[in-house]
């Protein structure tokens, strides 16, 4: 099963998972991935991180395992800018 949520930067979104694992693709405003963005998964519950690391030259970043119905947020910053999902 595969949700796509889609988000701009400064649009937080808060969501609950039914998949063990969180992907996250970044692009910019042109469609270009950004790589190297670092993206925290957290419990939305307590706020302890899940997992991490950064994005690839493909802009991708998919998580380890997951506990499956966990509400997670997702924080990914480059830069100067952050967006939390």
């Amino acid at each position: 099963m595969r949700r796509e949520t889609v988000t701009h930067s400064g649009t937080p979104i808060r969501i609950t998972i039914p998949f063990y694992q969180v992907e996250v693709l970044m692009r910019d405003s042109f469609g270009a991935p950004v790589r190297g963005a670092k993206v925290d998964v957290l419990w939305g519950g307590g706020g302890r991180l899940l997992d991490s690391g950064t994005t690839g030259d493909d802009g991708r970043f998919t998580s380890g395992r997951i506990p499956v119905g966990l509400d997670v947020v997702v924080r990914a910053s480059y830069g100067q800018h952050a967006v939390e999902e």
